[in-house]
């Protein structure tokens, strides 16, 4: 018999299994204390592999360690990550629980994702197989030593289901399958999970300096939070011109973020009525400025810029020419960075 032969065989396995093949202790109750005894310590976080390259599609999932508390043979926890979204039963497209055919197999069971870094998880895509879907799950992210559910699903008949929930730091999330369907409920499968971030505005931790400063114009006003597009120095940076050394244009305006970033997208909120009219957008990738935003002709008190993520540890802006009716001067009163 050959490998092709017996994967299909054991596939017909899971398939087949019998309503009735777990025992009693299969019930809801003892699905539920046993989650409840689960501690953070149970699961390994494995350091020594490698992440694959960011992309901009904001799904994590690709970038997590997977594993299971256990696996039916040919049913790999490497599914729920690799990008295939198919609902199609089978081991080539899902993970799904070992029953009585792996140590501690029996419902609940929980597959996971590890990063190497705290995320803040804010959304997950489940997608599980058509025909057999999950019906009852928990969704649980761990933060320290302690596991927060932020998804508690009951009776769900969808082969795709999708998850909001409040922004929650942690490094490993997890889906705790409870129950299968009900033709199958001793099976527990996950074809795919889609994980995404809340969006963070770096620029609040960052250290805001400038070239040059007009009196009473901090630059510490484009990353304090406050949108408020107001002409004055309660609001905005400006550049010094002929008031301060070395203030005429080109001026440049920063954030140091003291460590490394990944950068996509930035918005700029500027002056109503004096809106910088030309300049650029630059990142510091530890040897040279990269320039990822040129700006020429802008009459909008807020611009948003998307680009491909780039990594740095230090944005800036560099003024060229402010507006028509006061070129001398570039104004800056918000900065958000993404």
């Amino acid at each position: 018999m050959n490998i092709k032969q017996l994967l299909m065989l054991t596939a017909g396995a899971l398939v087949s299994t019998s309503l009735l093949a777990g025992p009693k202790s299969n019930s809801m109750e003892d699905a539920h204390s046993k989650m409840e005894i689960q501690s953070a310590d149970e699961v390994n976080v494995i350091n020594d592999y490698q992440l694959p390259q960011l992309t901009s599609s904001g799904n994590i999932a690709g970038q997590g360690y997977a594993s299971a508390q256990s696996t039916f043979p040919g049913y790999s926890a490497s599914n729920i990550n690799d990008g295939d979204t198919n609902s199609t039963v089978g081991g080539n497209y899902s993970w799904a629980n070992g029953h009585t055919y792996a140590p501690d197999g029996r419902l609940p069971n929980w597959v996971q994702l590890a990063f190497r870094s705290t995320k803040s998880f804010s959304k997950v895509v489940l997608h599980t197989s058509r025909g057999y879907e999950i019906k009852d799950y928990d969704i649980q992210v761990r933060s320290g030593l302690n596991w927060i559910t932020v998804v508690r699903q009951r009776g769900n008949t969808s082969v795709t289901r999708v998850h909001t929930f409040t922004p929650t730091s942690g490094n490993v999330i997890r889906v705790v399958a409870l129950r299968g369907p009900d033709n199958q409920y001793i099976y527990g499968r996950v074809n795919e999970l889609e994980v995404y971030e809340s969006a963070e505005n770096m620029a609040l931790n960052a250290r805001a300096s400038a070239q040059s400063t007009f009196s009473g114009y901090s630059p510490s006003n484009v990353n304090d939070g406050n949108r408020n597009t107001r002409v004055g120095g309660a609001y905005s940076w400006a550049n010094g011109h002929k008031y301060t050394p070395d203030g005429r244009l080109p001026q440049w305006l920063q954030l140091d973020f003291g460590q490394y970033k990944r950068i996509s997208k930035v918005v700029l909120y500027t002056s109503l009525g004096y809106e910088i009219k030309d300049y650029d957008i630059q990142v510091w990738n530890g040897s040279s400025w990269n320039t990822v935003v040129t700006q020429r002709g802008n009459t909008s008190v807020s611009r948003t810029h998307t680009f491909s993520p780039v990594f740095g540890s230090k944005l800036r802006v560099i003024g060229r020419r402010g507006p028509d009716n006061q070129y001398i001067y570039v104004r800056v009163n918000e900065l958000e960075v993404y």
